[in-house]
């Protein structure tokens, strides 16, 4: 995840969103440092197609493992 919060897209390693819708959103699981989460409200998505993006906003919440056997459940940003 890069410091703007974008956990899908904008730089990060693209997976298409033919792959992540058959992936299926519940399968998503984002990881990152619990140092990199502290100075995010909330996580940013851009799948490139505005579709995918609405399915993961209306989800408003993904799950995150930020550490050994820890998990952590960010809020998914309107914007």
């Amino acid at each position: 995840m890069g410091g703007q919060g974008f956990l899908i897209g904008r730089g990060n390693l693209q997976l298409s969103p033919e792959v992540l819708r058959k992936i299926g959103l519940d399968n998503i699981l984002g990881v990152a440092t619990s140092a990199k989460l502290l100075s995010l409200n909330s996580l940013r998505i851009d799948t490139g197609d505005r579709a995918l993006d609405e399915e993961f906003i209306k989800r408003k919440y993904l799950k995150l493992l930020q550490g050994y056997r820890t998990t952590r459940i960010m809020r998914v940003a309107e914007d």
